[in-house]
């Protein structure tokens, strides 16, 4: 945090506000959560379990939905939460896990503008943390995540820049999100 509030004072000193170099329309950005996992540590559908007596999937949902202009979940089928009031499309590619969920998310934009991609089990999500992430994002990235030892790419921002390499990424067999963001124009957001 204190690294963000030095770069808006420099920033400021250099004649321009943090805000003037924002990215337009980032005040709501289109949310996917990530739902589409077997589960198989879990027992049973995590994003159906019990958090505070309502599904998983939606305590996280309510978390960050003042911040969303959409919510929506990716998992294994089309529909499967939407009797949680939740969108639900299809991940076109099971079995790759979570780079397989980025994929949907950029088949299912409308438009080229950044969103937000979510794990479902990401409890005690604070919405203040998407605009920590969107206060780094830039014209000509591809990816804004939390890093501290090591990346939080399923509570990051993305651009549909990125699709390129996430499709070598694909084809190469590799699913590591972490690599992802290694390899690509992304800015790290201390933790």
């Amino acid at each position: 945090m204190v690294l963000l509030v030095l770069r808006q004072d420099q920033d400021e000193r250099h004649g321009c506000r943090a805000s003037d170099q924002r990215v337009r329309g980032m005040d709501s950005l289109p949310v996917y959560l990530l739902a589409g996992g077997r589960s198989s540590r879990f027992g049973s559908d995590k994003a159906r379990a019990d958090a505070g007596g309502k599904p998983l999937l939606l305590r996280v949902a309510e978390s960050v939905a003042s911040r969303a202009e959409a919510v929506s979940a990716v998992a294994d089928r089309a529909g499967k939460y939407d009797d949680l009031g939740i969108r639900t499309i299809a991940d076109p590619a099971p079995g790759l896990g979570p780079i397989g969920g980025l994929l949907a998310a950029l088949d299912d934009l409308r438009e080229k503008r950044w969103f937000v991609l979510l794990s479902c089990d990401w409890l005690g999500i604070e919405a203040a943390w998407l605009d920590l992430l969107a206060a780094r994002a830039r014209p000509g990235l591809r990816a804004v995540a939390f890093r501290h030892a090591h990346w939080e790419p399923l509570l990051a921002l993305y651009h549909p820049s990125i699709r390129p390499a996430v499709e070598r990424q694909v084809r190469a067999g590799d699913r590591a999100m972490w690599r992802l963001l290694e390899a690509s124009r992304a800015i790290a957001v201390p933790v």
